[in-house]
Protein backbone atom coordinates (compact mmCIF):
# COMPACT_ATOMS: atom_id res chain seq x y z
CA UNK A 1 0.00 0.00 0.00
CA UNK A 2 1.17 3.36 -0.84
CA UNK A 3 0.78 5.99 2.17
CA UNK A 4 -0.12 9.10 0.82
CA UNK A 5 -1.42 12.46 1.62
CA UNK A 6 -4.38 13.78 -0.37
CA UNK A 7 -4.88 17.67 -1.41
CA UNK A 8 -7.37 19.56 -3.06
CA UNK A 9 -5.45 20.56 -6.80
CA UNK A 10 -4.35 24.22 -6.48
CA UNK A 11 -5.70 25.08 -9.65
CA UNK A 12 -9.00 23.71 -8.83
CA UNK A 13 -11.67 26.10 -8.83
CA UNK A 14 -15.00 24.72 -7.38
CA UNK A 15 -15.85 21.35 -9.31
CA UNK A 16 -12.89 19.66 -11.36
CA UNK A 17 -15.41 18.24 -14.07
CA UNK A 18 -18.00 20.72 -15.36
CA UNK A 19 -19.42 18.59 -18.08
CA UNK A 20 -19.84 15.16 -15.99
CA UNK A 21 -19.38 16.09 -12.63
CA UNK A 22 -21.55 19.02 -13.18
CA UNK A 23 -24.58 16.48 -12.18
CA UNK A 24 -23.05 15.53 -8.82
CA UNK A 25 -22.84 17.21 -5.27
CA UNK A 26 -21.17 16.39 -2.70
CA UNK A 27 -21.42 17.58 1.10
CA UNK A 28 -20.87 16.35 4.24
CA UNK A 29 -23.75 14.30 5.91
CA UNK A 30 -25.59 14.47 9.53
CA UNK A 31 -28.84 13.02 10.08
CA UNK A 32 -28.78 9.42 10.74
CA UNK A 33 -30.96 8.36 7.67
CA UNK A 34 -28.24 10.21 5.56
CA UNK A 35 -25.65 8.38 7.59
CA UNK A 36 -26.93 4.80 7.35
CA UNK A 37 -27.38 5.89 3.53
CA UNK A 38 -23.24 6.25 3.24
CA UNK A 39 -22.98 3.38 5.10
CA UNK A 40 -24.70 0.96 2.52
CA UNK A 41 -23.58 2.64 -0.58
CA UNK A 42 -19.78 2.53 0.96
CA UNK A 43 -20.42 -1.33 2.49
CA UNK A 44 -18.94 0.18 5.64
CA UNK A 45 -20.71 -0.55 8.88
CA UNK A 46 -19.99 1.61 12.09
CA UNK A 47 -21.34 -0.84 14.12
CA UNK A 48 -20.43 -2.89 15.98
CA UNK A 49 -18.07 -0.12 17.12
CA UNK A 50 -14.75 -0.66 16.49
CA UNK A 51 -12.68 -2.43 19.24
CA UNK A 52 -10.21 -0.48 21.55
CA UNK A 53 -7.04 -1.79 21.71
CA UNK A 54 -4.14 -1.65 24.55
CA UNK A 55 -3.52 2.08 25.86
CA UNK A 56 -1.29 3.83 23.46
CA UNK A 57 2.17 5.68 24.64
CA UNK A 58 1.60 8.89 22.36
CA UNK A 59 -1.54 10.21 24.76
CA UNK A 60 -4.01 10.25 21.40
CA UNK A 61 -7.44 8.90 22.90
CA UNK A 62 -8.32 5.49 22.09
CA UNK A 63 -11.73 6.59 20.70
CA UNK A 64 -11.79 6.70 17.14
CA UNK A 65 -14.18 9.50 15.89
CA UNK A 66 -15.82 9.34 11.91
CA UNK A 67 -17.37 11.62 9.59
CA UNK A 68 -19.17 10.51 6.47
CA UNK A 69 -19.32 12.48 2.79
CA UNK A 70 -22.17 11.74 0.62
CA UNK A 71 -22.23 12.13 -3.15
CA UNK A 72 -25.77 13.06 -4.18
CA UNK A 73 -27.40 13.19 -8.48
CA UNK A 74 -27.98 16.95 -8.77
CA UNK A 75 -31.74 16.89 -9.80
CA UNK A 76 -31.89 20.44 -9.11
CA UNK A 77 -32.60 21.27 -13.14
CA UNK A 78 -35.48 18.50 -13.17
CA UNK A 79 -38.40 20.98 -14.05
CA UNK A 80 -40.92 18.64 -12.93
CA UNK A 81 -39.61 18.68 -8.76
CA UNK A 82 -42.14 20.52 -7.51
CA UNK A 83 -41.31 23.68 -5.11
CA UNK A 84 -40.49 21.55 -1.53
CA UNK A 85 -38.18 19.59 -3.41
CA UNK A 86 -36.22 22.29 -4.70
CA UNK A 87 -35.07 23.07 -1.19
CA UNK A 88 -32.99 19.72 -1.08
CA UNK A 89 -32.94 18.40 -4.42
CA UNK A 90 -29.82 16.04 -4.22
CA UNK A 91 -31.55 13.29 -2.85
CA UNK A 92 -30.37 10.11 -5.18
CA UNK A 93 -27.65 9.31 -3.53
CA UNK A 94 -24.70 7.74 -5.77
CA UNK A 95 -21.40 7.28 -3.79
CA UNK A 96 -19.83 8.20 -0.33
CA UNK A 97 -16.46 8.22 1.85
CA UNK A 98 -15.18 8.21 4.97
CA UNK A 99 -12.62 10.41 7.42
CA UNK A 100 -11.51 8.86 10.69
CA UNK A 101 -9.64 10.67 13.35
CA UNK A 102 -7.59 9.34 16.60
CA UNK A 103 -7.78 6.35 14.96
CA UNK A 104 -8.60 3.72 12.43
CA UNK A 105 -8.54 0.54 12.88
CA UNK A 106 -7.66 -2.11 9.38
CA UNK A 107 -8.84 -5.31 11.35
CA UNK A 108 -8.84 -7.69 8.53
CA UNK A 109 -4.88 -7.15 8.65
CA UNK A 110 -5.01 -6.57 12.48
CA UNK A 111 -3.47 -3.04 11.81
CA UNK A 112 -4.16 0.53 13.53
CA UNK A 113 -3.14 3.51 12.17
CA UNK A 114 -2.69 5.63 15.06
CA UNK A 115 -3.63 9.59 13.72
CA UNK A 116 -2.89 12.79 15.62
CA UNK A 117 -4.77 15.85 16.51
CA UNK A 118 -4.44 17.25 12.82
CA UNK A 119 -4.58 14.11 10.88
CA UNK A 120 -7.39 12.22 9.32
CA UNK A 121 -7.39 8.93 7.59
CA UNK A 122 -9.59 8.49 4.10
CA UNK A 123 -11.36 5.27 3.86
CA UNK A 124 -14.14 2.97 2.37
CA UNK A 125 -14.52 5.62 -1.27
CA UNK A 126 -17.15 3.67 -3.29
CA UNK A 127 -19.43 4.94 -6.08
CA UNK A 128 -21.83 2.64 -7.18
CA UNK A 129 -21.20 1.69 -10.78
CA UNK A 130 -22.99 3.45 -12.83
CA UNK A 131 -21.56 6.50 -11.66
CA UNK A 132 -18.20 5.84 -12.17
CA UNK A 133 -15.35 7.21 -14.78
CA UNK A 134 -17.49 10.24 -15.04
CA UNK A 135 -15.50 12.68 -12.97
CA UNK A 136 -17.83 11.95 -10.08
CA UNK A 137 -15.08 10.68 -7.85
CA UNK A 138 -13.35 13.88 -7.84
CA UNK A 139 -16.18 15.74 -6.87
CA UNK A 140 -16.60 13.85 -3.80
CA UNK A 141 -13.08 14.05 -3.10
CA UNK A 142 -12.72 17.47 -3.80
CA UNK A 143 -15.30 18.60 -1.73
CA UNK A 144 -13.88 16.10 1.20
CA UNK A 145 -10.29 18.02 0.98
CA UNK A 146 -11.52 21.55 0.44
CA UNK A 147 -13.48 20.96 3.79
CA UNK A 148 -11.37 19.20 6.35
CA UNK A 149 -9.88 22.12 7.87
CA UNK A 150 -10.06 23.28 11.54
CA UNK A 151 -11.51 26.29 12.45
CA UNK A 152 -7.49 27.71 13.15
CA UNK A 153 -6.53 28.55 9.03
CA UNK A 154 -3.26 27.84 10.36
CA UNK A 155 -3.39 24.24 11.41
CA UNK A 156 -4.53 22.49 8.45
CA UNK A 157 -5.75 18.92 8.47
CA UNK A 158 -3.24 16.11 6.67
CA UNK A 159 -5.68 14.23 5.36
CA UNK A 160 -4.01 10.29 4.62
CA UNK A 161 -4.71 7.37 2.22
CA UNK A 162 -3.98 4.09 1.49
CA UNK A 163 -3.46 3.23 -2.34
CA UNK A 164 -3.28 0.10 -3.88
CA UNK A 165 -0.54 0.38 -6.54
CA UNK A 166 -1.53 -2.67 -8.16
CA UNK A 167 -5.61 -0.88 -8.55
CA UNK A 168 -4.53 1.07 -11.29
CA UNK A 169 -8.08 2.95 -12.11
CA UNK A 170 -7.20 3.81 -7.51
CA UNK A 171 -4.44 5.58 -8.89
CA UNK A 172 -5.24 7.30 -11.78
CA UNK A 173 -8.30 8.68 -9.88
CA UNK A 174 -6.14 10.08 -6.84
CA UNK A 175 -3.02 11.12 -8.92
CA UNK A 176 -4.00 14.92 -8.87
CA UNK A 177 -4.73 15.44 -5.28
CA UNK A 178 -0.94 13.50 -4.01
CA UNK A 179 0.92 15.77 -2.50
CA UNK A 180 3.35 14.04 -0.47
CA UNK A 181 4.10 10.16 0.06
CA UNK A 182 4.76 8.61 3.65
CA UNK A 183 5.89 5.21 1.71
CA UNK A 184 5.40 2.02 0.83
CA UNK A 185 4.01 -1.19 3.36
CA UNK A 186 3.27 -4.80 3.05
CA UNK A 187 1.14 -6.17 5.54
CA UNK A 188 0.24 -9.82 5.85
CA UNK A 189 -2.06 -11.48 8.08
CA UNK A 190 -2.50 -15.30 8.37
CA UNK A 191 -4.99 -16.33 11.39
CA UNK A 192 -3.93 -14.47 14.84
CA UNK A 193 0.02 -13.67 13.33
CA UNK A 194 0.35 -10.47 11.04
CA UNK A 195 3.20 -9.15 10.22
CA UNK A 196 4.91 -5.93 8.17
CA UNK A 197 7.47 -4.74 6.22
CA UNK A 198 8.61 -1.55 4.25
CA UNK A 199 7.90 -1.70 0.85
CA UNK A 200 11.00 0.01 -1.85
CA UNK A 201 10.91 3.21 -2.54
CA UNK A 202 13.11 6.15 -3.55
CA UNK A 203 11.55 8.27 -0.90
CA UNK A 204 12.76 8.66 2.68
CA UNK A 205 9.63 6.98 4.75
CA UNK A 206 7.85 9.35 7.26
CA UNK A 207 6.28 6.97 9.22
CA UNK A 208 7.08 4.17 11.64
CA UNK A 209 5.34 0.82 12.34
CA UNK A 210 5.92 -0.92 15.66
CA UNK A 211 5.46 -3.65 16.43
CA UNK A 212 6.39 -5.03 13.02
CA UNK A 213 5.06 -8.69 13.64
CA UNK A 214 2.27 -9.44 16.08
CA UNK A 215 0.67 -13.08 17.46
CA UNK A 216 -2.10 -11.19 19.29
CA UNK A 217 -3.38 -8.79 16.19
CA UNK A 218 -7.29 -8.41 17.98
CA UNK A 219 -5.47 -7.24 21.23
CA UNK A 220 -2.18 -5.82 20.20
CA UNK A 221 -2.50 -4.62 16.58
CA UNK A 222 0.65 -3.72 14.59
CA UNK A 223 0.53 0.60 15.21
CA UNK A 224 1.51 2.66 11.87
CA UNK A 225 2.10 5.85 12.34
CA UNK A 226 2.51 8.78 9.97
CA UNK A 227 5.27 11.49 10.16
CA UNK A 228 8.43 12.04 13.18
CA UNK A 229 7.15 15.18 13.99
CA UNK A 230 4.39 18.03 13.11
CA UNK A 231 6.62 19.15 10.12
CA UNK A 232 5.99 15.84 8.34
CA UNK A 233 2.17 16.99 8.15
CA UNK A 234 2.49 20.55 6.84
CA UNK A 235 2.10 21.17 3.18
Amino acid sequence: MEIVRLGAPANAHGLAHRTEAGAYLARKVDSRDEIEAVERVTLYQRSPPQRASEPSNNNISSEPSFQAYGLFLDESREPNLSSSDQVHPEKVLVGGVWLAAKRFDESDLHLQIELSEHQRWLFAARLLPDVRGRGAYSTLLHEVLSSSVLPDPKKAVAVWAAINPANHRSMRAHVRFQIANAGRIHVLRIGPFAISWRGRTSIRPKMTMNPKWTFRGSESPIRLRIGTDQSADRA
